[in-house]
């Protein structure tokens, strides 16, 4: 039994890592959200900026703004897919890996409750041999 709990113990820890690693993904992909969130908003800026001044070279530099983040976008586009990609992985490797617990578990709560039955029954033989004992000696 106490290979069962060892090997739920183990379960329960490599759960517990994949979790971690998933909610480190997560943080990625949040910021990659964040900065794509900026990139947009900054465009419209750069923009707004050059339309308010009125003069060409602000349009030419907002123009070549737009086109570096533009591809920025696009890096961010391709790395958010990759991550979603490997977010999944993770998941269906979670979901194997936290089935395994289970069945650990179940198992190990099964021979507890084995060894709990056979315990009883030992001491009811006990208690039975006793009284038993007993009653022959008042006779």
């Amino acid at each position: 039994m106490k290979t069962l709990e060892t090997l739920t113990k183990v379960a329960a820890k490599k759960v517990e890592e994949k979790q971690k690693e998933i909610a480190d993904l997560q943080k990625v992909i949040d910021q990659m959200l964040a900065r794509k969130a900026h990139l947009q908003s900054s465009i419209q800026a750069e923009y707004k900026v050059a339309e308010t001044s009125g003069d060409a070279n602000m349009f030419q530099m907002a123009g070549h703004y737009h086109q570096r983040a533009k591809a920025e976008l696009v890096d961010i586009d391709e790395a958010m897919a990759n991550a979603q990609k490997i977010m999944g992985e993770k998941r269906a490797q979670l979901q194997n890996l936290f089935a395994e617990q289970k069945r650990y578990e179940i198992l190990l709560e099964r021979r507890k409750a084995e060894a709990h039955k056979e315990r009883l029954k030992k001491d009811q033989a006990v208690m039975d041999e006793l009284g038993g004992n007993t009653f022959e000696k008042k006779i």
